[in-house]
C-alpha cells in the first residue's frame, strides 16, 4: 500500500511527500517534523526533521533521522565506563533540569511531567512527531535486577497520562507505544535508565 495516501486526513499532503532514489532504487518519502523547547538555545524553540521512507520492492516502511549516528557496542560494561558516564550525563539529579527540553507552551505548559522520580519531556533527537522520554530514576544505571515495581509502574502511568493528554488535544487517531531498549548493548545511547514513548496518527502496514 503507498505511504502517502495512508496520510490524507492526518493533517498532511501528498506534496510534503516525494519520491527519490536511493542507487537507482525508489523510496516513497515523506517528510514530518518534530517541535520542543532546546535548552542548548536557552530554551528557544527548535524544529527538527525526519523521514518517513517506504521500499517500492517489499513496502516496508522505515524511519531515516539525519541529525543521529552512533555505534552499538556489546558485552558487559566496564564499571568505569559507568563512572565515567556520569561526568556528562544530561539525566542525573544535577543537570537534568538544564540539559533535557521542554514542551512548548501550546501542548504541556508545565513544560515537564513528574511522577515520583520519574520525569517525561520531548526527546531531542526525536523519530516521531510526539516522541518523549521518560527518566525513570535519580539513579545513574541500576542493573537489570535492580529495578523495583514502583518505579517501573510510575513510569509507566507518567506515560499513559501523558499518552491520554495528548489524545484529548487531537482531532485525529493516535496510536503510541513505550519503548525500552537498557544500555549500549540494547542501543540505548544513555546509560541512564530510561523509557521512550512514541505517538503516531497512523499504523503503517510494512512498519515493524
Amino acid at each position: 500500500m503507498p505511504l502517502l495516501p495512508l496520510l490524507r486526513g492526518k493533517g498532511l499532503s501528498e506534496k510534503e511527500g516525494k519520491i527519490i532514489k536511493v542507487k537507482g532504487i525508489e523510496f516513497e518519502n515523506l517528510k514530518l517534523k518534530s517541535e520542543y523547547l532546546d535548552p542548548s538555545l536557552g530554551f528557544e524553540r527548535k524544529e527538527l526533521f525526519f523521514e518517513l521512507r517506504r521500499d517500492s520492492l517489499t513496502g516496508h516502511i522505515c524511519r531515516v533521522l539525519p541529525f543521529r549516528r552512533r555505534k552499538i557496542s556489546g558485552g558487559t560494561i566496564p564499571p568505569e565506563v559507568i563512572e565515567e558516564s556520569r561526568g556528562n550525563c544530561p539525566f542525573c539529579p544535577e543537570s537534568i533540569d538544564r540539559l533535557t527540553p521542554k514542551f512548548t507552551p501550546e501542548t504541556y505548559p508545565e513544560g515537564r511531567l513528574k511522577k515520583g522520580g520519574c520525569l517525561l519531556f520531548p526527546n531531542q533527537f526525536p523519530y516521531a512527531s510526539w516522541n518523549w522520554v521518560v527518566v525513570l530514576s535519580e539513579e545513574h544505571f541500576i542493573t537489570i535486577d535492580g529495578f523495583r515495581a514502583d518505579l517501573l509502574m510510575d513510569g509507566f502511568i507518567l506515560s499513559q497520562e501523558a499518552i491520554l493528554r495528548l489524545k484529548g488535544m487531537r482531532e485525529d487517531g493516535i496510536y503510541s507505544s513505550i519503548n525500552w531498549n537498557y544500555l549500549p548493548s540494547a542501543g540505548g545511547g544513555i546509560i541512564h535508565p530510561h523509557l521512550q514513548v512514541v505517538n503516531v496518527t497512523e499504523i503503517f502496514p510494512g512498519y515493524p
